[in-house]
C-alpha cells in the first residue's frame, strides 16, 4: 500500500471512530429521552386520574338523549387563565390512609408558613417529613418554567386548554 493510501485509510478510520463516538453520545441522549418521555406519560396518566376522580366526586350524571342512561359524569369549572394560575399558586399532594390530600397555597408569599388548604386537616406542611411532602409543580423546573413563558395556550373557544 502506498503511503497516500496509508493516509487516507488513517484519516478515514479517525473520522469512523469521531462518527462512532459521536453515534454513542445520540444513544446515551435517546436513552435520556425516552426516560422523560416515560415521565410525562405518567404525568398525563396521573393527570387524568386525578381529574376523573375530581369529576366523579363532585361532578353531575351526564345522560344520553336518546337512551336516557347515563353515560358518565361532567365538572364544569369556570374560565381560568393556566399561566396565572401556576404563577400564583402552588400545589402539593400526599398520600394519607387510602385518601389523597390536595394543599394550595400561595406561592412567594412571605407571610405564609406553607399551611395547606385541606378543609379539616389544620396540620402544618412544615411539620411534615420531607420524604411525605412533595411540590407538583416545583418553581424551578425549567420544563414548567418554559410552560410559563407561552408553551401553554388557553383556548377561548370553550374547546380543551392544550
Amino acid at each position: 500500500m502506498s503511503e497516500r493510501n496509508r493516509d487516507k485509510v488513517k484519516n478515514l478510520e479517525h473520522e469512523l471512530g469521531r462518527y462512532q463516538k459521536k453515534v454513542g453520545e445520540l444513544m446515551k441522549l435517546n436513552a435520556q429521552l425516552s426516560r422523560r418521555a416515560e415521565g410525562v406519560t405518567e404525568i398525563s396518566m396521573a393527570t387524568d386520574a386525578l381529574l376523573a376522580q375530581v369529576a366523579l366526586t363532585y361532578g353531575e350524571d351526564v345522560i344520553d338523549e336518546d337512551t336516557g342512561l347515563p353515560i358518565g359524569m361532567r365538572l364544569t369549572l369556570p374560565k381560568f387563565d393556566v399561566r396565572e394560575t401556576y404563577r400564583q399558586y402552588e400545589v402539593y399532594a400526599r398520600r394519607d390512609d387510602g385518601s389523597y390530600i390536595i394543599g394550595v397555597g400561595l406561592r412567594n408569599d412571605p407571610a405564609d408558613d406553607k399551611r395547606e388548604s385541606t378543609g379539616n386537616a389544620a396540620e402544618n406542611a412544615q411539620e411534615r417529613s420531607k420524604d411525605e411532602r412533595r411540590e407538583i409543580t416545583p418553581p424551578n423546573d425549567k420544563c414548567a418554567q418554559n410552560a410559563l413563558r407561552g408553551d401553554l395556550r388557553e383556548a377561548n373557544d370553550g374547546t380543551d386548554v392544550g
